[in-house]
């Protein structure tokens, strides 16, 4: 769940537990090789058995504001390995505080299960598609996100860019990426994209407001999953990571 808001750009207060207390800020990840897929299956040897896994589960040294510390330290969280407990330093990790907008229910642990509760669908996810994926799930606002898909996606097909600008959203979403294993690379591109109501409570499906995986572009009914595309010279979904929920090099630091 820390490595999710983390990559939502949210910063997070972890209260740690040791011979003494302490609190310090969460505010970033590192970004390296070892996130991304390696053709030989190393970074991901450990969900080999599964279909897919989220980017969450992967460990990565995260960036810190301790008053102990240099301004940006850098450390890992690690398993203990006696159950999920997570070190820092001499620190146990008794909680985290995350600061929430008013009225966004969908919290990361509910948000989890519910694209769980998608890609585990005999219908439409990703279990019996033959092959590895990875997915990336964030909150975001959707007017970040729109305004990431008029800037930054000129690679994306007219159709596809024009529907999701067009496209009613709540003031806050999570959005999670699809990819096949093999195209996760810095800088690379979705196959496909959910988006969720994170005003929602996430009990429903109706809370899902897109989702297109290649060429399937599903809906439901609050029955049944449907598959809406009935064109068939429609492209496959191609987007470009998102980063609108972090600042770095990409946009000189700005304010997104």
């Amino acid at each position: 769940m820390i490595n999710t808001y983390i990559e939502s750009g949210i910063p997070l207060l972890l209260l740690l537990e040791g011979k003494s207390g302490h609190a310090v800020l969460v505010i970033g990840h590192e970004e390296d090789a070892s996130v991304y897929y390696k053709a030989d299956g190393s970074s991901w040897s450990q969900y080999a058995r599964y279909s897919w896994v989220d980017v969450s589960f992967i460990h990565k040294r995260l960036v810190f504001i301790d008053d102990n510390k240099p301004p940006y330290y850098i450390s890992g969280l690690l398993d203990t390995g006696h159950g999920p407990l997570l070190k820092y330093r001499d620190w146990t990790v008794s909680s985290f505080i995350v600061p929430l907008p008013t009225h966004m229910f969908l919290t990361a642990e509910k948000a989890y299960d519910f694209i769980k509760l998608v890609f585990n669908n005999p219908t439409v996810g990703l279990e019996n598609r033959g092959r590895k994926w990875v997915t990336r799930l964030l909150l975001t606002s959707g007017h970040s996100f729109k305004k990431f898909i008029h800037k930054h996606n000129d690679k994306m097909a007219p159709y596809f860019k024009k529907y999701l600008l067009r496209l009613s959203l709540s003031r806050f979403i999570w959005i999670c990426e699809v990819y096949e294993a093999e195209n996760f690379v810095k800088d690379g591109y979705c196959s496909g994209l959910l988006i969720i109501d994170a005003t929602s409570d996430g009990k429903s499906l109706a809370s899902v407001l897109f989702y297109m995986l290649g060429k399937d572009i599903f809906t439901h009914n609050g029955f049944q999953w449907n598959n809406t595309n009935t064109d068939d010279r429609i492209i496959p979904f191609k987007m470009l990571t998102y980063k609108n929920n972090l600042k770095g090099e990409w946009n000189q630091w700005a304010a997104n």
